[in-house]
């Protein structure tokens, strides 16, 4: 009798238990379901948080492999074979740097002649300037006249320092008509002419001036005897004139004589050991004023 109340007790209390832990579990599920946990890459587990509602985990870009293809442009001035422009074999003008070539001055050829390709005196071809070839016609161009050899007094003695002057343009005097016109054709000289026995040249620097015509004259033997180097304005400048005065002072020493009328002029001087001379004038001739250099043997 005691052993079955008992046994009906024991059933009442687990009857009662059971009963507490179902209403519990209702309570908790009345409150809102717990999120499953989310696995991390290192293998641990966290939960999330019931505030964040629906927040998704966080994914990290995954790195490019080593092989594989990069769709990236190539750096400018490279080609997709790795060489440059500029490389291929062909010209591109420069050598080293920007650099402007300079064309030669405009130079007369004789007709029938042929371009020379090489400066070496072995090299070059001889022109044929056999066919005179006047200057073409130009207002102020001075006028073609002999050559005179200047009496020097007896009492002159030339500055010991002053060079000779035995040569023009890089010309000796004595040198002969055909090989003058080669050597001033493969100089680039602005050849304007050949025509009885002068050579017409445009535009030649000497002592520091730009002289717009020069001619070159020979004798009857056709070698160099003297050069005429002119500049014409059409007012009264005598800059030039003082300026190239002063150069041959310093060079020549004082001159050997002087003649002077009005605003013209006229000074001659002697190279060292007295050979060659040269005679600077300033005159007036044909509305036009002339700065005139003559040089000679």
């Amino acid at each position: 009798m005691k052993a079955n109340v008992y046994t009906s007790m024991m059933s009442l209390v687990l009857m009662a238990g059971m009963m507490l832990a179902a209403g519990t579990m209702t309570a908790q599920t009345m409150q809102g379901r717990t999120r499953p946990g989310v696995a991390t890459t290192n293998g641990t587990t966290t939960r999330s948080n019931n505030n964040s509602s629906s927040r998704r985990p966080e994914v990290s870009a995954a790195p490019k492999s080593d092989n594989r293809n990069d769709h990236s442009r190539p750096s400018a001035g490279s080609s997709a074979t790795g060489t440059t422009r500029g490389q291929s074999g062909h010209s591109t003008g420069n050598t080293g740097g920007t650099t402007h070539v300079i064309p030669k001055p405009k130079v007369q050829v004789p007709s029938g002649s042929s371009q020379h390709t090489s400066h070496s005196t072995a090299s070059v071809q001889r022109m044929d300037w056999s066919r005179p070839t006047p200057p073409p016609a130009r207002e102020y161009r001075p006028v073609a006249h002999s050559y005179y050899r200047p009496v020097m007094p007896a009492s002159y003695r030339p500055l010991y320092s002053a060079p000779a002057i035995d040569r023009i343009l890089g010309l000796r005097f004595g040198s002969y008509y055909n090989s003058s016109l080669d050597y001033l054709y493969r100089k680039g000289y602005y050849i304007d002419g050949w025509y009885n026995g002068t050579i017409y040249l445009r535009d030649v620097n000497l002592l520091g001036s730009l002289w717009t015509d020069v001619m070159l004259g020979y004798d009857s033997y056709n070698r160099l005897e003297g050069a005429e180097f002119t500049f014409s304005t059409a007012y009264n400048d005598r800059t030039r004139y003082n300026r190239v005065f002063r150069s041959l002072c310093n060079t020549y020493g004082a001159p050997v004589n002087m003649a002077r009328s009005g605003f013209e002029a006229s000074v001659t001087w002697w190279g060292g050991n007295a050979t060659g001379f040269v005679t600077l004038s300033y005159s007036l001739q044909g509305g036009r004023f002339y700065t005139t250099l003559n040089i000679g043997c």
